[in-house]
């Protein structure tokens, strides 16, 4: 009897250990969750997913693989809070456990005699079957099998009993044990938690798997983000600070910038846009996450190939205070630009598209071998480059053609925004010279190289004329460009205050573009 009281410790003790790798962790959830939905082709009545086109299978796959990640995910963060364990453990243990998910099928095929059994989510929640379906695992709902019910329960056991290892309490993981139940009854409410939510903001939408992968990435999302914070809150404050919220709201504004031309182009109201075609929010919403991770991505690498330059400029960096060792350093940049690819490609390929190709922009700018930023015809180019091409984003997302967009913008970008962005190198003129970089205020001396970025913010603010042809912003550009040419120039050169003035004109120039669209 003892003997079987000390399975569960023995169990949970070797797959928390070291010899363990979480990579092998990570695969055994991911092949686990995968074999499931194989054994579940063959255990619903209705249909074998395998007979679906590879257009329909893919999102079906997909949406299963987020169905099981997010609860998984929830656990581990319930149990960081009920025993103060550190978050990899605890992850070691919950992802290979995933692999009970293969009773429910079996379990179905079993007691059907091989028929199987139609698992779904609950298709309506009432006051009257939520208590039953919550109290009863599922009640008399078709869609709760047999073999779903069972595994539930081995679930719950499982939690109850690591719960009572580490020592907790007996109410204490009664209670945490009631909370994981209600995070598993929660999902299989997910479907109508999302339409109904919809419905009442005016979105009429149908059941779909493009649906419910929309619905868990975001839960996936925001629970990866906390839990990132849980395992290491030192170094994940620390990864925030390096995202420069000034430089990354740029990347942001210029798809903000070119959704609203792309608005403003179509010859409907914003109201009928947005009812019609209701994607377009959690398709702008998925791109922002995709822009900031794609940023985090460029920024890592641009930092360690900049490790000497910011010894000497960006002594205050992670990397160089040794807040981040270069392995964690490397690992969280590949990935950021996985995340990113993720999302991009929830939105769209052509999403997907553009976001390797300013991804790969920033690669080839900061990085050896080529390491285009040491060549100054380049070093602003890619900048001013990747801001054109996240404006030709959000245009593309509201239209989804290319055409008309309009050519003024490449101009403006391609000359003046690419003089302009030589004002992030004013204040690294020591680092930069140190490393043999070869930047404007390095080529043609500090002042010199001032008055001619300077001159390129004025020159960029009169351009936008010739985008709207409106005389009411000729005064009004021409004063801000000019602010922005004393502020380059003043003796003491503050950059957050050129980014902090550049910000509001692109938040004026976005208001005044859906303004005209309104009226």
């Amino acid at each position: 009897m003892k003997a079987l009281k000390n399975i569960p410790e023995k169990v949970f003790s070797y797959l928390e250990s070291n010899q363990n790798s979480f990579i092998n962790c990570l695969l055994t959830f991911f092949f686990a969750i995968n074999l499931r939905n194989f054994i579940e082709c063959f255990s619903q009545e209705s249909s074998n997913y395998l007979n679906l086109s590879p257009a329909k299978l893919a999102p079906a796959l997909l949406h299963f693989n987020l169905y099981y990640t997010a609860p998984a995910l929830s656990f581990v963060i319930v149990l960081f809070y009920a025993t103060g364990m550190q978050i990899k453990p605890l992850l070691k243990i919950i992802l290979p456990l995933i692999i009970v998910v293969l009773l429910s099928p079996i379990i179905d095929l079993i007691i059907t005699g091989g028929v199987g059994a139609n698992m779904s989510y609950f298709a309506d929640i009432n006051t009257h079957n939520f208590l039953n379906y919550y109290f009863l695992l599922g009640g008399d709902y078709q869609g709760v099998t047999t073999g779903i019910k069972f595994e539930i329960l081995i679930i719950l056991a499982g939690i109850f009993c690591f719960l009572r290892v580490k020592k907790q309490s007996l109410p204490r993981s009664l209670f945490f044990t009631i909370l994981c139940y209600s995070i598993i009854f929660l999902s299989a409410c997910s479907q109508v938690i999302t339409l109904q939510s919809l419905n009442f903001f005016g979105f009429k939408t149908e059941p779909s798997n493009q649906l419910m992968i929309n619905y868990f990435s975001l839960i996936v999302f925001f629970l990866g983000i906390w839990i990132c914070y849980l395992a290491n809150p030192k170094i994940f404050l620390a990864v925030i600070t390096e995202l420069s919220t000034q430089r990354l709201l740029h990347y942001e504004l210029m798809f903000l910038f070119g959704l609203s031309l792309g608005i403003l182009r179509l010859p409907v109201e914003i109201s009928f846009l947005i009812h019609k075609h209701p994607e377009i929010i959690i398709n702008s919403a998925f791109m922002l996450i995709s822009i900031i991770f794609a940023g985090l991505f460029a920024i890592v690498f641009n930092n360690i190939a900049d490790k000497k330059i910011d010894a000497i400029s960006n002594s205050n960096r992670p990397l160089i205070t040794g807040t981040i060792d270069l392995k964690t350093y490397t690992i969280i940049g590949y990935c950021a630009g996985i995340v990113s690819l993720f999302f991009a490609s929830l939105v769209s390929s052509k999403a997907a598209f553009v976001v390797i190709v300013w991804m790969g922009i920033y690669y080839l700018y900061s990085v050896p071998p080529l390491r285009l930023k040491r060549v100054l015809l380049f070093s602003k180019l890619a900048i001013s480059g990747n801001s054109l091409i996240l404006i030709m984003l959000g245009y593309l997302l509201v239209t989804n053609t290319i055409d008309y967009f309009p050519p003024s913008l490449t101009l403006i970008f391609l000359i003046g925004f690419t003089i302009a962005a030589n004002f992030i190198d004013i204040k690294d003129i020591k680092g930069d010279k140190a490393e043999g970089i070869k930047t404007l205020p390095i080529v043609l001396g500090n002042q010199v190289a001032k008055i001619i970025i300077g001159l390129g913010f004025l020159g960029s603010y009169l351009s936008f004329y010739f985008l709207f042809k409106d005389a009411f912003l000729i005064p009004l550009f021409a004063t801000t460009g000019c602010y922005q040419f004393y502020l380059i120039n003043k003796v003491k050169f503050q950059e957050w205050k050129v980014l902090s003035v550049y910000t509001f004109s692109m938040l004026f120039l976005i208001g005044y573009i859906l303004f005209l669209k309104m009226y």
